[in-house]
């Protein structure tokens, strides 16, 4: 509850998004956080060209929501800027949708330890309690909820208050599963925060634990982030979908640990088969009827990489081949319209992607 506290009381300093107050300085600052740090020359990224990405994104009139942006390049923070606060830095905040690929993650380590069978087998086993009537309700799977194909009617804006709203729904799963079936399972992409918390509720049932303790045993503790907050439904299961707060570095850590492969300090903290499943294309590709979907992980192509994103303009960006990571966030209670795009965003990937040399 003091953590809460002291994350409420720096969070209302910085509420108010005045201009940016900071200096333009994308140097990696020095803390005894486990980072290791290098210039962009010695990883083969060229500065002068790194400069006009920040000075892009400091533009007040681009970029008016931004908060943070971080590069990490052959296993070090290269660099990193944050534009309004620099409590920015240190305090956990709202990474939205990317919560998805966290759970992504976390599901991944409960297949591998036998919380759950394999990525087949229907939801129903395992939470039979919270299903309607329905045979084609019951018959999804994982890689239905996975591949957010769940055939359930759910749109994010509409019906996510709905976990909020305790007295009318005071279990989550049955908010999810006494919705509509509109598609039969596998037939239909609709991104969905509801089949996230379906895959939340599965990993708390079957471990015992909520989704926040599994990751914290599983995910964060080895990764050394102590500093995090995942918010809870009070039927016990945490939002699979949103409302996980990192810290900038913290989350560019996720990003490292993709890049390796699910391993840190040689120990492998989640299986590079399942990393290499779930960054897989699942939905049938760029072009098609159906964005490319891998398990609540988007697929690049193009870049040959993988990405999750948030509302407002959240994004963890991986590519392997290059050994990049790219973090950025923005005010994660911005507008639709408000906030930073994914062209906006895509526009300083670019940039970056050409420095390197």
């Amino acid at each position: 509850m003091l953590f809460i506290l002291a994350i409420t009381v720096i969070f209302s300093s910085c509420i108010k998004e005045d201009l940016y107050t900071l200096e333009i300085n994308h140097q990696p600052r020095q803390k005894d956080d486990g980072w290791a740090t290098a210039t962009p020359q010695s990883t083969g990224m060229n500065a002068t060209e790194l400069e006009k990405v920040y000075n892009l994104v400091f533009d007040e009139n681009k970029y008016p929501s931004s908060r943070s942006l971080l590069i990490v390049r052959n296993g070090n923070l290269v660099s990193e800027s944050y534009f309004r606060c620099e409590s920015h830095l240190s305090v956990p905040e709202n990474i939205q949708g990317i919560t998805r690929g966290i759970t992504s993650l976390l599901f991944g380590i409960a297949l591998e330890k036998g919380y759950i069978e394999d990525i087949d087998q229907r939801l129903y086993r395992y939470i039979a309690e919270y299903f309607g009537s329905g045979e084609q309700k019951r018959s999804m799977n994982f890689h239905h909820v996975l591949t957010m194909q769940s055939g359930q009617k759910w749109n994010n804006d509409n019906d996510t208050p709905d976990f909020f709203n305790h007295k009318s729904y005071p279990s989550s799963l049955r908010v999810v599963l006494r919705k509509e079936s509109v598609a039969e399972p596998g037939t239909l992409f609709n991104d969905s925060h509801g089949d996230a918390q379906l895959i939340s509720g599965v990993i708390s049932k079957t471990s015992g634990m909520s989704l926040e303790e599994f990751a914290s045993v599983y995910l964060f503790e080895p990764l050394a982030i102590n500093r995090f907050l995942w918010e809870i439904h009070p039927d016990g299961f945490n939002y699979g979908g949103f409302a996980l707060y990192l810290t900038p570095r913290d989350l560019a850590r996720i990003g490292l640990l993709l890049i390796r492969e699910g391993k840190w300090q040689s120990e492998e903290i989640v299986p590079a088969k399942w990393i290499d499943e779930s960054t897989t294309n699942k939905t049938g590709g760029e072009g098609g009827e159906f964005p490319a979907y891998g398990y609540f992980w988007h697929i690049d192509s193009a870049r040959k990489g993988f990405y999750a994103k948030g509302r407002g303009g959240q994004f963890l960006y991986i590519l392997p081949e290059l050994n990049l990571a790219v973090v950025h966030t923005a005010n994660p209670y911005s507008s639709e319209n408000a906030g930073v795009s994914s062209g906006d965003f895509e526009l300083l990937l670019d940039m970056i992607i050409d420095s390197i040399e």
